[in-house]
């Protein structure tokens, strides 16, 4: 009878529904509190978010109200702070007076790193587009550089697009340009997948480097020695399929959020590649525009994300908003591996049941349901 209900039942992926809280930017525009094309976001430790817009060239600071506290940088291609088409950012809190923003300043092909304290803000720029073939090993050449992290050390990963690398800048000081001879690079070319294609998004956590490859619409994982330890996706709209993804980010549980642009959606997965959740749908209406209130859940072009306190930051870029996502139930993940259909293990009856529950509350597949009844009736 249960077997006869589950085959009854749509097969659809099942999508996961979390609260939305609240809404960052009061509408599309140019003016405080407003937003125009935000394009990432970081969160510190009291819950304020750093947005980063990519037409305003900016990043606006909001408060866990939601109100918008402050504002730096502005658009333009020559001095320190000013920025174009900016991608990524990520932040370090030093101390409890010292913040270090790192940018991915892109169309510029360069990264800013900024620093704000107490009594003051600095900018420094380092990174310079390459022209011709003369390339000194004295200078850092990077190529619309998309993505940005730094690590527990302040090492600074700078997915350099163009030149379908990552850049690691050992840790040196924030007072000083980056120098050349402390970067190495990553770019998968001793691995059986072979050199990374078009990395943007990038996170960084123990070692680990997880990487999203636009070219390839997948997900990386890679140690600093260049090793291969996880390597997932395909292009399509199914359950661990990929259209165009942007940004990358990890929480303290072990799970990996991957903002899957084309697709308008958010897909979850834990650190090994098991498909967890999916979350989101489209919706580019105008009236959000002016209405950023409206059609929570539902993304346009969705490109950065960041996690703090179980809560989830999705830059939900044609929109013109930020949702700010309550994280309050997380499924279990799947017995299947991503891009395997056998499931891993022996299927215990515990875990059928466990699955039954969580498709009946909407947070599993059907499709799971029955490949682990199978698997565990094949003994």
């Amino acid at each position: 009878m249960l077997f006869a209900v589950l085959m009854s039942a749509s097969f659809c992926f099942a999508e996961t529904q979390w609260p939305v809280e609240r809404v960052l930017g009061t509408g599309r525009g140019i003016s405080q509190g407003q937003m125009y094309d935000p394009s990432d976001v970081a969160v510190d430790s009291r819950g304020y978010a750093y947005v980063l817009e990519a037409y305003n060239g900016r990043i606006q600071v909001f408060s866990p109200d939601g109100s918008s506290t402050a504002v730096y940088g502005s658009t333009g291609n020559d001095d320190p702070g000013q920025l174009d088409s900016p991608d990524s950012i990520a932040l370090k809190e030093v101390n409890e007076n010292l913040t270090e923003i790192a940018v991915a300043d892109t169309s510029n092909h360069r990264v800013q790193l900024f620093w704000i304290n107490a009594s003051q803000t600095n900018w420094t720029v380092f990174g310079e587009h390459l022209y011709g073939d003369y390339k000194p090993s004295s200078h850092i050449y990077l190529d619309h550089p998309r993505g940005v992290d730094l690590d527990a050390s302040g090492n600074l990963y700078v997915s350099d697009t163009g030149d379908n690398r990552v850049n690691v800048f050992r840790n040196g000081s924030w007072l000083a340009v980056p120098k050349a001879e402390n970067r190495s690079e990553i770019n998968g070319n001793l691995t059986s997948e072979g050199v990374i294609q078009s990395p943007v998004g990038v996170a960084v956590e123990g070692g680990k480097v997880y990487i999203v490859e636009s070219g390839a619409d997948r997900i990386r994982g890679l140690y600093v020695n260049g090793s291969e330890f996880l390597s997932y996706g395909g292009p399509g709209s199914d359950r661990g399929q990929f259209n165009n993804p942007g940004a990358v980010a990890l929480d303290h549980q072990g799970h990996l959020f991957v903002a899957d642009t084309g697709n308008n959606r958010v897909e979850v997965f834990t650190t090994e590649g098991k498909y967890v959740a999916s979350y989101g749908s489209g919706n580019c209406s105008i009236a959000i525009k002016s209405h950023p209130s409206y059609a929570l859940g539902q993304f346009c072009n969705p490109r950065g994300l960041d996690v703090w306190n179980s809560t989830l930051f999705v830059v939900d870029s044609g929109n013109h908003r930020v949702q700010v996502i309550n994280l309050t139930y997380m499924p279990a993940s799947s017995c299947i591996m991503l891009g395997d259909n056998e499931p891993c293990g022996k299927v215990e009856v515990g875990e059928i049941i466990s699955f039954i529950g969580q498709w009946a509350a909407g947070n599993a597949s059907v499709s799971d349901v029955l490949r682990l009844i199978i698997a565990w009736a094949s003994g």
